[in-house]
Parts: C-alpha cells; sequence; structure tokens
C-alpha cells in the first residue's frame, strides 16, 4: 500500500510536467484551481482540490489529466484510510461525494455504534459526528434565546435602572445583533415607547425515524418610560412550548398528548426560574399568574389553545395598572424618535 501511495506522488510529478504547456491557454481562473491541485501539501488536499476542480470546470483545460489521476488515486486512497475510524473521517473529509463516499458513510456508523455501544443515534445514525454535534449546539440555541429572555427579565436592575444598563445577556441581543428592533413612540397616550425584536433558531429533530427542520420563532416585545427603564415585556411565538419541548428532546411532532406534555415541561421550567427568582409558582400550563414581590412585578404565563396558537409570558410591573396587551393589534412601522 505504501509503495501504492509513493507511485500517487511520482504520478502528480509527472502530471505537474505535462500540465506547463497547457499553462499558456488556460484562464486565470482555471489555472487558480489547478494551481491549488499543483501546491496541495498533503495527499488529502490534493484529492480535494482535483475533485473541487472536477466539479467547478466540468470542460477545464486540465479536466481530463486531473479526472485520470484521481480516478487512480481515489481507490488506493480509500483502501489505505477504510481500515480505522480516523481514516474513514479523513476520506470523507477529502472527498465527500467520492466513488466509496456512500460505503465510507456506512462504515464509519458501524464504527461509532459499536464504539458507543447504544441506538441514541436513532434515525440520524447516517450522520457524521460533526454533524450530530452541530445539531446539538443548534438545539441548545434554539432553547438558550428563550430562557436567556426569562433569566433576563427577573433581574431586578432590568426594571430600575435605564434598559442601557441591563445585563451583557439580554442588551447585546437586543440592542447589537440582528435584525433591529422596531420602534414607536405613544408619548401622547400610554407615555410608553413600545418595540419589538423577532428572532428564529432553526434546528433539527427526528419524525419518524427522519431528521426534520424546526424553526422556533420568538417575538421580544418591550416598553420603556421616557427614562429607557422597562415597564413591560412579552416573549410570545407560534407553538413556543412545543418547539422548546423539541429542542429539549430532539424529537418532533407533539401532537394531542405530546402537546399537553410539551407545555408541562415549558411550565415547569418557567416555573422553577420565577421560584428561584423569588416570585410564586405558575401552576398552569394553559393559563397561570404569578407574583414577584421582591421584584414588584407580576407574569402571566399563556398557552395556546390549539396547535399553531402563539404561547407567551408577560410580564409588568405590578405598580402599573394593568398588563401590556396579550395580543396586541398590529403596529405601524416604525419611526425615528421625534
Amino acid at each position: 500500500m505504501r509503495r501504492a501511495l509513493v507511485g500517487l506522488a511520482v504520478a502528480v510529478g509527472a502530471l505537474a510536467g505535462c500540465a506547463v504547456g497547457r499553462s499558456f491557454y488556460a484562464s486565470a481562473g482555471d489555472w487558480a484551481d489547478y494551481r491549488r491541485f499543483r501546491v496541495a501539501a498533503t495527499l488529502d488536499a490534493r484529492l480535494s482540490a482535483a475533485s473541487e476542480y472536477l466539479a467547478a470546470r466540468p470542460e477545464g483545460v486540465f479536466e481530463a489529466d486531473l479526472r485520470a489521476w484521481l480516478e487512480r488515486a481515489e481507490p488506493v486512497f480509500y483502501a489505505h484510510e477504510r481500515g480505522t475510524r480516523a481514516g474513514l473521517e479523513r476520506y470523507l473529509a477529502a472527498l465527500p461525494h467520492g466513488a466509496h463516499a456512500a460505503e465510507a458513510v456506512e462504515r464509519l456508523v458501524a464504527e461509532r455504534a459499536r464504539a458507543r455501544r447504544s441506538e441514541a443515534l436513532g434515525g440520524v445514525v447516517a450522520l457524521t459526528e460533526r454533524r450530530l454535534d452541530l445539531e446539538i449546539e443548534r438545539r441548545r440555541a434554539a432553547r438558550a434565546v428563550v430562557w436567556t429572555w426569562v433569566e433576563g427579565l427577573l433581574v431586578p436592575g432590568v426594571w430600575r435602572e435605564p434598559f442601557s444598563r441591563a445585563p451583557a445577556a439580554v442588551l447585546v441581543p437586543w440592542s447589537i445583533a440582528l435584525p433591529e428592533a422596531e420602534c414607536r413612540n405613544d408619548w401622547g397616550a400610554s407615555e410608553l415607547r413600545h418595540c419589538k425584536k423577532r428572532v428564529t433558531r432553526t434546528f433539527g429533530a427526528v419524525l419518524a425515524g427522519e431528521l426534520v427542520r424546526r424553526e422556533l420563532a420568538l417575538e421580544v416585545d418591550l416598553s420603556f418610560d421616557v427614562r429607557g427603564v422597562v415597564r413591560g415585556a412579552r416573549l410570545h411565538g407560534p407553538e413556543l412550548f412545543t418547539r422548546l419541548w423539541e429542542a429539549e428532546e430532539a424529537h418532533a411532532g407533539a401532537a394531542g398528548d405530546g402537546l399537553a406534555s410539551a407545555r408541562a415541561v415549558a411550565t415547569s421550567r418557567f416555573a422553577a426560574l420565577f421560584e428561584a427568582a423569588g416570585c410564586g409558582g405558575v401552576s398552569s400550563p394553559l393559563y397561570g399568574e404569578t407574583r414577584c414581590g421582591p421584584l414588584g412585578l407580576r407574569a402571566v404565563l399563556r398557552g395556546a389553545g390549539t396547535s399553531g396558537e402563539e404561547d407567551e409570558l408577560t410580564v409588568w410591573l405590578e405598580a402599573d395598572d394593568e398588563a401590556p396587551p396579550a395580543r396586541p393589534a398590529p403596529e405601524p412601522p416604525a419611526y425615528p424618535d421625534e
């Protein structure tokens, strides 16, 4: 096998000599793509460069030479790497669409299944470990975008000082992260400035053995007084509790008993955060109200009556007369401060 790999290196040198003449009538882009193959420091990188050249330039000046070299090099490389998990990962990194890619994925899944001694991968056993890690991170990020806001609204300073002094965990996503918040002034009526920002996170969940895409959409509505202090807040989104449950369990399609379970899990987490902040408990997953004495707040948790509707958490200062409207009418476009 080592002799075969050495032979490939020799073949690259011969190929480089043949390509010198062609470089005079190759376009600048064609030559640049070919040169990536020429100067690649490792066999892995050379294989990857050759494969990318053929995909991008099926009629390139160097197409025939690189195709002939790749047809000879690919099976030798695979035979050398297929015996170990690291080798299979190296092959797929270099040639994700190579002639033996499907077989490499199958072998890699089998290797990982034996190493883990479990069936935890379920319907996503064909995914590489890197993709699995990515899906775990996406689900974590989807959950975090909601819980970070809930925890942030239970920080006393958010309701006592201008929002510009709020903890970075909520100030940064509100003031810096895109998209920008849309605001309108209501100084004449409520003497408040109403702002809203919509945040989305996508993640994967398993449905009937297949990985499906889910989107968690969270809209954050904040109302500020003339000092820039938060007076009311509303977190809401379509099937928000269900999306949180799916991001936690990695399974999709909560309906019927599953929908009730999703509401119960979300309510339990909300209740734990409220109680940790010194607030009362939240008893119902469909409608729960609590007071946060140490913060001078009241909060209402509303679960949607049916699938497809919005779930929401509304928090406001108890000193104010009433809560912000649960589901306000559409607001006009944002306009600058006057």
